[in-house]
């Protein structure tokens, strides 16, 4: 959860994302297309796409162990 992170320190952040900056760099590449994705859904008004998009987003979160 990025709130929480957010409550770090700064120096703490910092270091974390300067030694891991290839991991974040390819992850928020993957948010980004999902994010594209799913606004060219929204944008095309396509029901069936969306039903598709969340019905796989609830399956990840169902899935993880990180939540």
């Amino acid at each position: 959860d990025m709130t929480r992170l957010s409550q770090s320190s700064v120096a703490w952040g910092k270091s974390v994302s300067q030694f891991n900056k290839d991991t974040l760099i390819s992850l928020l590449n993957n948010v980004q297309a999902h994010t594209d994705a799913l606004i060219q859904v929204l944008r095309e008004d396509n029901e069936s796409a969306l039903t598709q998009s969340l019905h796989s987003a609830q399956q990840f979160r169902q899935g993880s162990p990180y939540f």
